[in-house]
């Protein structure tokens, strides 16, 4: 995809994209998108990460923000598919997905990309980082194959979670989960701090295989496993603060007055004897 025809003004005018009101997030609407301009859809479709990350990157040239914090919610997205079906054709592929979070790590810093400088001619050479032990080059066009120093890194905050289907939706199947990769802007704890295990969430994200430095060995291997690189996500239902209503509230006083501590007993594993002693 040329950065040439990605026009943000245009998509704004169009109302392809909107700003959200409440929040630094953009809202991309996929129905207008492919209706205004279906060409570039189909590009998008071919490359979504590069699509919002190049987004992303436009919006923060226009300095409509006080930070450099941008969020793209990618809505009218309705392509699904479960974790159990996820297979070779579906790579790189944007799909939506529900899921139980059962584990999500701290955040991290990654260093994706360091520049380096050949101290024997002056030359700047880029390598890219795709494993945890950093790489450099292998040798300069001078014929340098031994003393560089670094002039800089570019570093990314990333986090994981491992997200598990929801056994409703799958009928009698085992649930199966998958690993969800998460960087830059997606781990600002602004986005992140309602992310629990046991949260339902909604996912939006492409389909990847998984990459050397998120093996254990770190090491290229010709087996591998299916992850999901996020674009969006958020918990599912509109709110996830408990209500308590009068009704509950009855409820909660008459089991107070009624030796709640029997009850509890009587419905924890009733049929293992001794059991209302501990």
């Amino acid at each position: 995809m040329e950065e040439s025809k990605v026009n943000i003004k245009t998509f704004l005018d169009k109302k392809i994209l909107l700003r959200d009101e409440h929040s630094e997030k953009f809202i991309l609407n996929s129905d207008i998108f492919k209706e205004q301009e279906i060409e570039l859809y189909q590009d998008f479709l071919k490359n979504p990460l590069y699509f919002t990350a190049l987004i992303k990157h436009k919006l923060r040239e226009l300095s409509l923000f006080d930070n450099s914090k941008v969020n793209i919610k990618i809505i009218n997205y309705e392509t699904t598919i479960p974790v159990s079906l996820i297979r070779n054709t579906h790579i790189n592929q944007l799909f939506n997905f529900h899921g139980i979070i059962k584990r999500i790590t701290k955040t991290i810093p990654r260093t994706k990309l360091i520049m380096y400088e050949c101290l024997s001619c002056g030359t700047i050479i880029s390598v890219t980082q795709d494993a945890k032990k950093k790489k450099t080059p292998n040798k300069c066009s001078c014929g340098n194959s031994r003393i560089f120093t670094v002039v800089k890194e570019e570093i990314e905050n990333i986090q994981e979670i491992t997200l598990e289907e929801i056994p409703e939706e799958i009928g009698d199947k085992q649930p199966q989960q998958i690993r969800v990769y998460l960087e830059g802007d997606l781990t600002d704890d602004s986005f992140t701090k309602k992310l629990q295990p046991g949260k339902r969430i909604y996912l939006l994200g492409v389909i990847k295989q998984l990459p050397v430095f998120m093996t254990k060995n770190d090491i290229l291997e010709n087996i591998s496993d299916f992850m999901i690189e996020a674009i969006d996500f958020g918990n599912l239902g509109e709110d996830d603060d408990i209500v308590i209503t009068e009704e509950d509230e009855q409820q909660i006083k008459e089991i107070a007055l009624n030796n709640p501590l029997q009850i509890l007993s009587d419905n924890i594993a009733p049929e293992v004897f001794g059991n209302e002693f501990i």
